[in-house]
């Protein structure tokens, strides 16, 4: 395999720093068994998003396939928790905008649990510091489905609109400590296009 004049031929060893050891770890033993488990006390969300990262860095497609189920099932079950921001943050920066695997799932369950999410601070923060994520989140709440069209397009066709309308989300504040800036203006509403 490493037979070539390269440093890891010569030493036998190939050196993966861009990931956790036990991610590392986990992607190896999913060669040999098809299965990986998280030994590592990582938030299991954030291990599955880092599982599917490796997978499509190093091209393992059964990877890839098997870490987006587990991550799947485990934002089902976990969004309510402080992990969730942080999974879909990982989510957005680790995979290119053509990768719809995760984002997709990050977004729709966004989407079904916005009433709860938007009065947490690593939601709010979240749509704030991960721009991809809001541009994505709009559709979504808009009820047209996958994320993948455009913006303007679903904004354009809500209520059977032929051009942008009023569209008004009208979210709970997002909690917010005195010093950080407001982002929202006016009386607490997102006004994303005029009538």
């Amino acid at each position: 395999m490493l037979n070539g004049n390269w440093k890891e031929s010569s030493e036998g060893n190939i050196d993966i720093k861009d990931f956790d050891p036990g991610v590392v770890d986990a992607m190896l033993r999913f060669i040999y068994s098809f299965e990986y488990d998280n030994t590592q006390g990582t938030p299991p969300m954030i291990f599955d998003a880092r599982m599917y990262q490796i997978a499509d860095k190093y091209d393992i497609a059964a990877l890839k396939t098997e870490s987006k189920k587990k991550f799947e099932l485990t934002i089902a079950n976990g969004w309510a928790t402080d992990d969730f921001p942080v999974a879909a943050n990982l989510v957005y920066v680790s995979t290119p905008s053509e990768d719809r695997g995760l984002r997709d799932i990050v977004v729709e369950t966004a989407r079904k649990n916005i009433d709860q999410l938007v009065g947490k601070d690593g939601f709010c923060e979240l749509t704030r510091e991960t721009p991809d994520f809001a541009a994505d989140l709009i559709p979504f709440l808009c009820g047209k489905g996958s994320a993948s069209g455009s913006v303007q397009r679903a904004l354009g066709t809500v209520r059977g609109a032929h051009s942008p309308r009023a569209l008004h989300i009208d979210p709970k504040p997002c909690a917010r400590r005195p010093s950080q800036r407001n982002w929202l203006t006016g009386p607490r509403r997102l006004l994303v296009a005029r009538r």
